[in-house]
């Protein structure tokens, strides 16, 4: 049996989320993961499924992001007929109201992407990255051209960013990967909101770097802190369009790993993600990358 879990019975989900957690190498899930979770839910941002069994023990569970529209997590130890159906489940609920659900994740199995392809998601790959720290401190940058400059981003500068993080993305790939991210400039705001609010790992203003010309944002990298301290990562790095091709985008993000080490004795390596089809990988791949492990995104849109 399949019911939506209250929030006031939100902590019945910890011994399962325990034993997941416990399993999953590490950094593969927010260190804040079922807190996000459960004040999305209290919040009324996610809606929480749970699968029972005869004697109303919880056997698995499925998130629905309400404001993402992401099918964000199943898990029922490994029973695939189970997560199958919460999938289904949450699915027929939530999918006649959505121009588009996404999923993916480290929660999904071979199984489980087999049957999101049947019911209509498109699947892309993609790659979790890494650079050590000893390579970020030997790669030398070039100089910006005269009238560029680099700036610590400021919230105030929220809108105007929302903006070139649009335009950066629209008709790529990963407007396609993450709809709820980059399908609408109030999108981009609300991703660069998450950001702040740690949602990616700790944030901490002084790494998160734009590219300035003429008093205008044309390019952004914005870093936060994972895994107790000793990982810096990249939740998004844009350049505007028009100024692709010069070399800004790896200027800007050489300048930006190395505040960050510079400023965190502790960070041993820098991470990212990026979609494999998103031609930014050869960049990261140039500059000294290297894939950690692929994993995939799914999207359905209702057409």
């Amino acid at each position: 049996m399949i019911k939506e879990i209250p929030a006031d019975m939100l902590d019945t989900i910890d011994p399962l989320m325990n034993r997941y957690l416990e399993k999953s190498p590490e950094g593969q899930m927010p260190p804040n993961f079922m807190d996000l979770v459960k004040t999305a839910v209290s919040e009324g941002k996610a809606f929480l499924y749970g699968t029972y069994s005869d004697d109303d023990i919880l056997q698995g569970i499925g998130i629905f992001g309400n404001v993402s529209k992401r099918l964000s997590f199943v898990y029922a130890s490994g029973n695939v007929d189970l997560e199958i159906e919460l999938i289904n489940a949450i699915f027929n609920n939530h999918s006649s109201d959505c121009p588009y659900i996404h999923a993916g994740g480290p929660s999904v199995t071979e199984a489980i992407s087999h049957h999101l392809i049947e019911i209509g998601f498109r699947k892309l790959d993609r790659a979790y990255m890494t650079l050590s720290r000893k390579l970020v401190e030997n790669i030398d940058n070039s100089d910006l051209p005269d009238g560029m400059k680099y700036e610590v981003y400021d919230n105030s500068q929220i809108d105007e960013l929302s903006k070139v993080v649009f335009i950066s993305n629209e008709g790529n790939i990963d407007q396609i990967v993450f709809p709820n991210f980059f399908g609408t400039i109030e999108n981009c705001k609300t991703l660069i909101e998450n950001i702040e609010n740690n949602v990616y790992g700790e944030y901490k203003k002084p790494y998160s770097w734009l590219l300035i010309e003429d008093n205008r944002i044309i390019g952004a990298c914005l870093m936060t802190i994972r895994n107790k301290g000793d990982t810096g990562y990249i939740p998004d790095i844009v350049i505007d369009p028009k100024y692709r091709g010069k070399g800004l985008g790896k200027m800007l993000l050489i300048h930006s790993m190395k505040k960050i080490i510079d400023g965190e004795p502790d960070i041993v390596k820098v991470d990212l993600d990026v979609t494999l089809e998103n031609d930014a990988r050869f960049l990261y791949k140039s500059i000294g990358f290297e894939h950690v492990r692929e994993y995939s995104m799914y999207t359905w849109v209702n057409e």
